[in-house]
């Protein structure tokens, strides 16, 4: 399995390390049997990190006859990091951007709108406005993401069940 991720990981490594906000959801995109499966990830808890910084007299500080300091002392600083608690994460079978076409886009807005949930225009186009309804109607079954799932997809009518598999 061939497995690509959707965004820059650099870009999100980047911002792990210099402490600035991370994102919340992810997705992800592999490919199985010659077609495109897709997982999201809603980070839930972010992890806690503490950081540990320690100073080592690696020599002391040398003196004349006189009590002068005729050589500084060396210190050596060291610094670890470790986890205190770990990032939570939910992941979950999810809607591929391919997928995604203008009518399917459409369809999801009128079916949010039909919930009052989606309060903008249907226009077919994967807007902050959709983004922000589809994370409304998941967060009533407790996936507080903006990806769509496919069992939100399915409850709302826009994909397939397949029945083969039960």
């Amino acid at each position: 399995m061939h497995k690509r991720i959707l965004g820059s990981t650099l870009a999100f490594a980047i911002m792990t390390l210099s402490g600035c906000e991370q994102p919340t959801d992810q997705l992800m995109l592999s490919e199985e049997n010659g077609q495109d499966v897709c997982e999201g990830r809603h980070i839930t808890t972010p992890a806690m990190i503490e950081t540990i910084t320690t100073q080592t007299e690696v020599s002391p500080a040398q003196y004349d006859d006189t009590g002068k300091i005729t050589a500084e002392a060396v210190y050596q600083t060291k610094t670890q990091q470790r986890i205190t608690d770990e990032r939570i994460e939910i992941r979950f079978e999810a809607v591929c951007p391919s997928v995604m076409s203008e009518e399917f886009l459409s369809s999801l807005q009128r079916a949010l709108a039909a919930r009052e949930i989606y309060q903008s225009g249907i226009n077919g186009r994967h807007t902050q406005a959709t983004k922000t309804a589809i994370k409304a109607y998941q967060t009533q079954s407790g996936l507080e993401s903006e990806i769509l799932s496919i069992e939100t997809a399915r409850q709302l009518g826009l994909v397939t069940i397949d029945l083969s598999e039960n």
